[in-house]
Order: C-alpha cells, then sequence, then structure tokens
C-alpha cells in the first residue's frame, strides 16, 4: 500500500472522529433544549389527567343527581295520574248518577202525563 493510502486513511479518520464529536455536541445540545419541553408536557399531561379524573368525577355526581330527580318526578307524575285517574272516574259516576237520574224523572214525568 502506498504512503498516501495511509496519510488519506489517517486524515478521513481523524476527519470522522470530528465529524462524531460535532454531531454528539450538536445532539447533546438539542436534547438539553428539548428534555425540559418533554417534562413541560409531562407535567401538563398529568394536569390533563388529573381534571380530566376530577371532570368524570363532576359529571357522575352530576348523573346522579338528575337520576335521583328523575325518579322523583316520574314517582309524582305517577302519582298525580292515579289522583286524576280517581277524579275522572268520580266525575264519570257522578255524571252517569246524574244522566241516570234525569232518565228517571222523564219517565216517571212522562208517566204520570199518560195517566192524566
Amino acid at each position: 500500500m502506498p504512503l498516501y493510502w495511509w496519510g488519506l486513511s489517517a486524515a478521513l479518520c481523524i476527519l470522522g472522529t470530528l465529524f462524531l464529536l460535532i454531531s454528539m455536541g450538536v445532539l447533546g445540545g438539542i436534547s438539553g433544549q428539548l428534555m425540559p419541553l418533554l417534562d413541560e408536557v409531562k407535567a401538563q399531561l398529568q394536569d390533563f389527567g388529573d381534571i380530566t379524573t376530577n371532570t368524570v368525577g363532576r359529571a357522575a355526581d352530576t348523573m346522579d343527581i338528575v337520576e335521583v330527580r328523575v325518579s322523583q318526578a316520574m314517582g309524582q307524575a305517577a302519582e298525580a295520574s292515579t289522583t286524576v285517574r280517581r277524579q275522572a272516574l268520580g266525575v264519570g259516576a257522578v255524571l252517569a248518577g246524574l244522566y241516570a237520574a234525569t232518565r228517571i224523572v222523564g219517565a216517571f214525568r212522562k208517566s204520570r202525563r199518560r195517566r192524566r
């Protein structure tokens, strides 16, 4: 092998080593700037998770309250419908009685007129 080949190989090896050291420095600088950002993102994600958990808990509590109130309203509606049904039956019975009474009175009057 010629001597210039050894010199060229040594120069390229030194140049490669320099490029490797420079790239390590650049990557170190990038990671030095990136790590605080990643830590901040991690902290924000944890905060977001806490907020989400709190929101889900409040939503569950709200749904429980809504369920109780809907159940109460349905119970009150059932009671009101029972009351209205009873009142309607009572009014119907009164009306039927009045109708029957007017028919009886009408029949009684007709029979009195025929006797005269």
